[in-house]
């Protein structure tokens, strides 16, 4: 590319990325939704073109992890994350680890349980299939979720200024979308066997 090319593209995604973040300051709860929704969708296509080679694409799957997104990707990390900083306003050593542990033992569990079952439902299921889902796949996701993600969650919660948040978490949401689809597929076809 040249430089004449470059830099008449470097103001265009500087506008971009400060409308971006003009719509974080301004509209938070419904930017991050439509981030999340976008984050899920792609993470779930993803996850389907690395491990369904060879078979159809299951839009039911992509749609519930983008309705999830929606409905509650935006809403429930903002306030969760909302109330924990005001919770812990100490910049101190502890207010870290209360963070972080608040974190990882009270809200992953939660939203977790949340979005395994709320997507099996969004996927046209019932509650009984959704309950299953939940059984089958929620203890090893877990624990997955808590070796995976943790040292990002300590980094995202305690260093990462809350207005990029949802940028730095969309990030690590992507790759865990990709392996939490992956892992309700096989609990899937394990089922069927």
């Amino acid at each position: 590319m040249s430089l004449s090319k470059a830099s008449k593209v470097a103001p265009f995604l500087f506008e971009i990325v400060g409308g971006y973040i003009q719509e974080l300051v301004l509209n938070p709860v419904r930017t991050q939704a439509a981030t999340n929704s976008l984050v899920l969708f792609l993470g779930n296509a993803t996850s389907q073109r690395c491990y369904n080679a060879g078979k159809p694409f299951d839009k039911d799957s992509a749609m519930a992890s983008t309705l999830f997104g929606l409905v509650f990707g935006g809403a429930v990390p903002h306030h969760f994350y909302r109330a924990l900083d005001s919770l812990s306003k100490g910049k101190q050593l502890h207010g870290k680890f209360f963070r972080f542990l608040v974190e990882r033992l009270v809200f992953a569990p939660l939203y977790l349980l949340l979005r395994l079952y709320m997507t099996t439902i969004f996927e046209g299921k019932s509650h009984r299939a959704a309950c299953k889902q939940v059984f089958l796949s929620y203890q090893k996701l877990l624990k997955d979720n808590w070796v995976a993600l943790s040292i990002f969650q300590f980094y995202g919660v305690n260093f990462v200024p809350p207005i990029f948040r949802p940028i730095f978490s969309g990030v690590i949401e992507f790759f865990w979308t990709i392996h939490l689809s992956n892992v309700r597929r096989a609990v899937e076809e394990k089922k069927r066997r």
